[in-house]
């Protein structure tokens, strides 16, 4: 789960130890804590990690917390039946990993700080066997855009050895970690992965590899995959500069040399991802009228006419089997094309649905939408009231 008052959440631990500037830049920019650059997405997780929590600890199944809702970033979302299936899938499998006498940890936040003031997290999963000597983490994954291997995962050694800084664990010897992500059922092995070591040997990575990344000067700052989660990606000159090289980048690939192709190629995932934030800020600020551009505009997204309930009959029973192609019905442009009769029936059977706002470029021939501050819905909806 990511850990908003914490510097490591999705990918911190692999940042860190990948990109050791990232630290410094991120407490230049006042910044904690790791986000993910979908909010929705962000959203889910935390309602589907809170909904779990209460599973594990109450008993109850994934189904019957639907219409419940749970506090996420400071406002009240509903746990929903499309989050069932994966928090059950979740659910079932701590619940049998865990024997009778297992000491269990949902959820539980640690703080290390004597090996680092920000060595600090939240667990997801923990169960302790004391008679095997055997510490199991596992760790929720409601994403299904990035699969999370389980092999060498710096995320869930650096959970693991938080929790074995519990004074109660001071007897284990082996610990395993297991990444469950059931939105991902395609995944190489499954959704549920798993790997191991022994406690002496994840304190030796610990000691050897996480503490040193963690404590480095170095302000070295090295883009890849884990860009996509750092706070900083939008300021930070790796990112900026080399999106601003390839954007004006002239040389057509075809005449590279096979090893600058590579290095560029190297960097085209960070390069997307700083792209899909910047969509995503320039969407923002153009929905809540915070700011006017003047290389793009906020417009109604495009969208084909589709048919109201009860059409197919009423078509069938003008038209019969002029108005399908087998099996299904025209679509209303094909349908307008067939006859006068069915001209006047899509017009009466047929709407453009609303599919939200998009970003264009000036040039576009649709209308610039310009939203309503929130101020000014609220005072039309008490006026509507009042009338």
């Amino acid at each position: 789960m990511n850990d908003t008052h914490s510097n490591l959440g999705a990918s911190g631990a692999k940042r860190w130890m990948n990109c050791p500037g990232s630290t410094t830049l991120i407490k230049a920019l006042g910044q904690t804590g790791d986000r993910e650059d979908e909010p929705g997405f962000r959203t889910d997780g935390s309602i589907a990690h809170a909904g779990a929590a209460v599973c594990l600890e109450t008993g109850a199944d994934a189904w019957e917390l639907i219409g419940d809702t749970y506090e996420v970033e400071g406002q009240h979302r509903p746990f929903t039946g499309a989050l069932v299936e994966a928090v059950q899938v979740y659910v079932a499998f701590c619940r049998c990993i865990t024997g009778p006498g297992d000491q269990v940890f949902v959820e539980h936040r640690f703080e290390c700080l004597e090996l680092h003031p920000d060595f600090r997290g939240t667990t997801d999963y923990g169960v302790a066997n004391h008679n095997t000597k055997t510490l199991r983490i596992v760790d929720y994954k409601n994403g299904a855009g990035i699969l999370v291997e389980a092999g060498d995962n710096p995320q869930a050694k650096y959970y693991a050895r938080g929790l074995l800084q519990h004074p109660d664990l001071a007897d284990m010897e082996f610990v395993e970690w297991t990444i469950v992500q059931p939105n991902i059922p395609w995944a190489p092995g499954g959704p549920i992965r798993s790997a191991a070591c022994s406690v002496q040997e994840l304190f030796r990575w610990a000691d050897e590899t996480l503490l040193p990344a963690m404590r480095s000067t170095d302000k070295t700052l090295t883009m890849g995959d884990w860009c996509r989660f750092c706070p900083a990606m939008l300021t930070c000159p790796a990112t900026s500069s080399t999106y601003r090289a390839m954007a004006t980048a002239g040389e057509n690939p075809v005449h590279m040399s096979t090893q600058a192709l590579d290095l560029e190629y190297s960097m085209i995932e960070a390069v997307q991802m700083r792209m899909k934030k910047l969509r995503d800020e320039a969407f923002r600020r153009a929905l809540t009228g915070h700011a006017e551009f003047q290389s793009f505009k906020l417009v109604q997204q495009r969208s084909d006419r589709v048919f109201k309930d009860g059409a197919e009959a009423r078509f069938r029973a003008e038209l019969g089997d002029k108005a399908f192609s087998s099996p299904k019905l025209l679509t209303p442009a094909a349908m307008e094309k067939v006859s006068a009769t069915a001209k006047t029936l899509v017009k009466a059977w047929s709407h453009t649905p609303d599919t939200g706002f998009t970003l264009a470029p000036r040039s576009d021939k649709r209308v610039e939408v310009k939203p309503q501050p929130a101020s000014a819905i609220f005072a039309k909806a008490l006026l509507s009231l009042d009338e």
